[in-house]
């Protein structure tokens, strides 16, 4: 009779057991750590390129500010800025600055204020440049360089003879002014507002580049 073969289950440790519900807590926590850290190494380089932004915006402000400090640019040839430039509260057109003050003063005073800059009561050369002044000062009378002596024809600061051509001054005092609608005239002394003009630096420098040549 053969030898029966016994088969016998040999007890050892128990095979290791996983805990499921465990293991997916550890990866969903993984995964919401990686998503945690890619959202703040975002917000991190959003920030370092916007400091890089604003420091490049800074440094370029400041570059133009010097630009603009220095003045217009000027034409080598002639030295003349390439733009039309108006001092600080002075408005350019048609080739000259105007002042409009926002102060009153008798007519002579007021030529004084604009000989201080360089500059006379407004001489009105156009039609144009008459409507664009009538424009900006508004419902405001103001002191133009257009005047008088009793009996005498009217004249411009700059020594010339006002053509009627141009414009007709109403009432009989001998300093012009303007008002919303036309130009009139009263006594000197009276207190008003005035309007400077000068030539822009473009114009008078190519003024000058002419008389050389």
């Amino acid at each position: 009779m053969g030898q029966g073969v016994t088969y016998r289950k040999i007890k050892g440790d128990p095979e290791p057991h996983c805990n499921c519900k465990k293991c997916n807590y550890y990866k969903e926590c993984r995964i919401v750590l990686a998503v945690a850290l890619a959202v703040v190494s975002l917000c991190l380089i959003a920030v370092i390129v916007l400091a890089v932004l604003l420091d490049m915006s800074s440094s370029d402000g400041r570059a133009t500010s010097a630009v603009l400090s220095q003045g217009p640019p000027l034409v080598p040839s002639q030295g003349l800025p390439l733009v039309p430039c108006c001092p600080e509260r002075w408005v350019g057109y048609g080739g000259k600055c105007y002042y409009f003050s926002t102060e009153e003063k008798n007519w002579d005073s007021s030529q004084r204020f604009c000989s201080s800059f360089n500059a006379s009561l407004a001489v009105i050369d156009t039609q144009q440049e008459k409507d664009f002044m009538v424009r900006y000062a508004g419902l405001v009378e103001h002191w133009i360089g257009l005047r008088r002596d009793s009996g005498q024809p009217w004249k411009w600061v700059n020594g010339t003879i006002f053509s009627q051509q141009l414009f007709e001054v109403s009432a009989e005092g001998n300093c012009a002014y303007l008002s919303d609608v036309i130009v009139s005239s009263s006594r000197c002394y009276f207190l008003r507002n005035w309007i400077c003009s000068k030539p822009d630096a473009y114009t008078k420098g190519k003024e000058h580049a002419m008389e050389r040549d």
